[in-house]
């Protein structure tokens, strides 16, 4: 009404929150302070500025099964999830609206935007770009949330057999640190991380107890690797087998 000087007698809001009403008509309280500032300046300023407009607010039913408010309730979660929207569609007085934080919340943001900004480096730099391009499927945020209940040194042992640098015939060959990248226990295969962990006989017991007899998914490494439900027994049947003592208590 103000943006296009359109004189309008009497104006009514529907909206599906009878709480927004309610805080709007100083009934309850509960919204943020500074957002129920901004808009009580907004209808105050909208009724002055259209000569007297009244301008009432009245609830509606909710979002389910009326395609406008469906829009819109798919809008606001959008925006709750963060998403920034053309600044056309922001009206003017919630243009420099920012919701106060508590110190708890805007630690976990500047968290967030740390991680962000690290993650970033990390992907411009030539060790990340060879990382991402040898491993596409192993990022750091993704690895970070799935060993996090770890500890340091499971986590650390982890990452090695993901990436295959690990304390295995096969790589310390490639280091020149042994002679032969065979297995030393059945000299049947390079003893690559596979070998290891789902073909060598030499630890056939501790992986039926703690692998076979849990199902076929335990036999393959993408599951080992990335299923939550498969870091304990992956860990118990290492712990078995003695190898990586160092790494695995």
């Amino acid at each position: 009404m103000v943006q296009d000087n359109t004189i309008v007698d009497d104006v009514t809001i529907y909206t599906d929150s009878q709480a927004a009403i309610t805080c709007v008509n100083d009934q309850v309280g509960g919204a943020s302070r500074e957002l129920l500032k901004a808009t009580k300046r907004a209808i105050r300023k909208a009724e002055r500025g259209s000569g007297g407009t009244i301008i009432h607010l009245k609830w509606c039913p909710g979002h389910a099964g009326i395609p406008g408010n469906e829009a819109a309730d798919e809008e606001a979660s959008l925006a709750a999830s963060g998403r920034l929207h053309p600044p056309h569609l922001i009206p003017p007085f919630l243009s420099d609206y920012h919701p106060a934080t508590n110190p708890s919340k805007r630690k976990q943001l500047e968290k967030a935007a740390n991680r962000r900004l690290a993650n970033a480096h990390w992907a411009s730099t030539t060790a990340g770009s060879k990382h991402a391009s040898r491993f596409p499927g192993l990022s750091p945020r993704h690895f970070l949330a799935h060993s996090r209940e770890l500890t340091r040194s499971q986590a650390t042992l982890l990452y090695r057999l993901m990436t295959g640098h690990v304390q295995l015939r096969q790589h310390l060959h490639r280091l020149q640190l042994v002679d032969s990248p065979r297995c030393e226990h059945c000299s049947r295969e390079y003893e690559t991380v596979s070998h290891f962990l789902l073909r060598c006989p030499r630890y056939a017991t501790e992986r039926h107890e703690h692998l076979t007899t849990r199902g076929p998914d335990f036999l393959r490494l993408s599951f080992l690797f990335h299923a939550p439900d498969a870091l304990r027994p992956l860990f118990d049947f290492i712990k078995a087998t003695g190898r990586f003592p160092d790494l695995v208590r």
